[in-house]
């Protein structure tokens, strides 16, 4: 019988159809291929000890009913109220559900495809027909849990995280009957506005993860965890959430509980303050012992990427046993619902089917509430206490905003890094201590030189970043912009035109290295008129993050050309202090070895900075230092129309270096 024809659902009741569906569940024998010999890693990376302190969990706590009955009773009533509605449930075209099967699962990436191959691809159709679309009989869905799309490698292995998702408009066009355009514009703004609809997190089918899970329910408080440093905190003022939705699981929870008062996510007065000492974080070494699992930090970071993309559910899944967590915005409480076993529970497909209804009505339903709101959702907001504080830190403090930061900067060697980018809002900053080059690049040969590590810095020692948007990414991470305060005697400076890159992995840690001693060895050249100061390299004592920290020298000449061509124009006077640059840089003996607009700055005085050196060479052969010169006067004469050889041979000779 065609699926065009097959009933599902009517005002009798369910048809042997859609029960034979929800009656899917996963095999008690699937077989565990995982090994305990797999390097487990810590999930908290830099970012997620940042958060906004009126974003983080402040309670972890059970639903207080069995979140399997509540799906199960909620797919009924949804699914017979468009039965009343629209009419009998059909199956259609792509109503086609493939019941698990017996197979070996032992990654993370094995998991989560069982998953949605064998769950999630039939039921997230229903919200598509119930919510988003009820007159498609072809059962076009409209919603999608995603998997990954290669098994990876390191802690991929034992988490993946995921997310459900809407279609973008390349996906539906393969659809028939096509959706109508107003229908896909309504789906690009919900898209735009939700990136991710929830959060998933798989994590491999072993014993580890199966505990792991467990432990979730046994937290009996939350503390989130934050740098290390200790005796200095940040003034964050507090923020408006996102609106929660008021139906649903909210309604049942809160009719159960006494909800917890809101003034207790307030923070103190006057607690951030530097004019003290300040014990920084202990350093975390490599060759400790080996990361174990704990369900405080999975839940943690699972709950940065919630608020990250506004989820509402999180679903925790390693295929022998699931927990859903439901995130309250307002309380910053996280519910856990109890441990479900896909494999002996009965209607596993039916309670997964409840849990997609709810997770889209949640979010239709939000997106009403936040159309109504007068602030917009998340941002700050300044009340009488904040802003006491800061005119009571003002009055404290003597403030100069001209100092010598690089004789200041350049003697301490504790820096204190704080964020200050949308949803990062450091309560508290990390501690990076100095680090020197682990090589010199004239002489290939390693050094170790590092200043001694206190566990105490008094003010004159140690100064504090506050980064701010991102400038760029590159092969050493990413160039964040950043201001200094540090106090010098009984004065407090700052100072705002810095730049602090970041190298997350081994490869930007090595091409970060090269560049910082590649500045060192400038300055021992005697090459500093087009070269940026730089304060220093520092590494997080947590996570092994190293950054470096210079001065801000104005926009890119990349910003000429917003459209991408790669024709700039150029001044005679512009290409006549750029190649000067570049000649003095080489009769130092150091080719660049990057030449591109992205790698050359000018400030609003007209003067020309060369950065990023991390593909430097030291004394390299004439024929290269030739061919970076021939490169840079294509570079400056590709803007012009009538361009010729001749003013490149000008250019390549237009000084003489001393």
């Amino acid at each position: 019988m065609s699926t065009r024809t097959v009933l599902l659902a009517d005002e009798n009741g369910f048809h042997p159809a859609l029960g034979y569906v929800f009656d899917m569940k996963y095999p008690t024998t699937l077989v565990d291929g995982s090994s305990p010999l797999i390097k487990k890693y810590q999930p908290l990376d830099f970012h997620t000890r940042h958060l906004d302190p009126f974003l983080s969990i402040k309670y972890v706590k059970p639903l207080g009913f069995s979140i399997s009955e509540y799906l199960s009773e909620f797919c009924d009533k949804e699914i017979m109220d468009f039965v009343r509605k629209e009419g009998p449930l059909k199956a259609g075209l792509r109503f086609r559900p493939t019941p698990p099967v017996q197979k070996k699962l032992s990654t993370a990436y094995d998991v989560a495809n069982y998953y949605v191959q064998h769950i999630a691809d039939t039921t997230t159709g229903f919200p598509s027909r119930l919510y988003l679309r009820p007159s498609d009989e072809h059962w076009n869905t409209f919603i999608y849990v995603s998997s990954p799309l290669l098994p990876g490698k390191g802690p991929e292995i034992f988490r993946q995280p995921a997310a459900m998702f809407l279609c973008r408009e390349r996906q539906m066009i393969r659809f028939r009957p096509p959706p109508s355009d107003e229908f896909s514009s309504e789906m690009k703004r919900l898209r735009e506005k939700y990136s991710e609809l929830a959060v998933y997190e798989f994590y491999d089918f072993s014993q580890t993860a199966r505990r792991l899970l467990e432990d979730m329910g046994r937290q009996e408080g939350f503390e989130w965890t934050t740098p290390g440093t200790r005796g200095y905190l940040m003034d964050v003022s507090p923020r408006e959430s996102p609106p929660d939705g008021t139906a649903g699981i909210w309604s049942k929870i809160s009719s159960i509980e006494r909800r917890p008062s809101k003034t207790s996510t307030k923070r103190s007065k006057g607690r951030s303050r530097m004019k003290k000492t300040v014990l920084a974080a202990v350093r975390k070494g490599t060759r400790g012992r080996p990361y174990s699992p704990i369900a405080k930090d999975f839940l943690q970071k699972a709950w940065l990427h919630a608020v990250a993309v506004d989820a509402t559910f999180l679903v925790f899944h390693c295929g022998k046993a699931e927990r859903i967590g439901f995130r309250h915005r307002e309380t910053q409480t996280l519910y856990l619902s109890e441990l479900i076993d896909p494999s002996a529970v009965e209607k596993y497909a039916k309670i997964q089917t409840g849990l997609h209804l709810a997770i889209v009505k949640d979010v239709l339903e939000r997106d009403v509430l936040s159309s109504t709101k007068k602030r917009p959702a998340a941002e700050p907001i300044n009340t009488e206490c904040q802003s006491k504080r800061v005119k009571r830190t003002h009055e404290t403090e003597d403030v100069d905003s001209n100092p010598s930061a690089e004789l200041s900067l350049g003697s301490r060697n504790l820096a204190l890094i704080a964020l200050d980018q949308g949803l990062y809002r450091s309560p508290v900053p990390s501690s990076f201590f100095r680090v020197e080059s682990t090589w010199d690049p004239a002489r290939g040969t390693e050094v170790n030189n590092e200043p001694r590590r206190k566990a105490r810095y008094p003010p004159s020692e140690y100064f504090t970043l506050t980064l701010g948007d991102q400038l760029g990414r590159g092969s050493v991470g990413i160039a964040y912009q950043a201001s200094v305060t540090f106090i010098s005697e009984s004065n407090t400076f700052e100072h705002s035109r810095l730049v602090v890159k970041m190298s997350y992995f081994e490869s930007q840690k090595t091409s970060l290295r090269h560049e910082y001693a590649m500045y060192k060895l400038l300055v021992t050249r005697g090459v500093a008129q087009n070269i940026l100061p730089v304060y220093g390299m520092f590494q997080d004592a947590e996570t092994g993050m190293l950054v470096l920290v210079m001065e801000y020298g104005g926009e890119s000449l990349s910003s000429r050309d917003p459209e991408g061509t790669g024709r700039v124009p150029f001044t005679e006077q512009e290409r006549m202090t750029i190649t000067y640059a570049f000649r003095k840089l080489h009769a130092r003996g150091i080719l660049h070895g990057d030449i591109r607009l992205n790698n050359l700055l000018m400030d609003s005085s007209g003067a020309v900075y060369i950065i990023d050196f991390d593909r430097a060479e030291v004394d390299p052969e004439e024929k290269q230092l030739q061919e970076e010169m021939d490169e840079l006067a294509g570079l400056l004469g590709n803007g012009d129309e009538d361009n010729d050889d001749d003013e490149g041979e000008d250019l390549h000779n237009s000084s003489n270096v001393p």
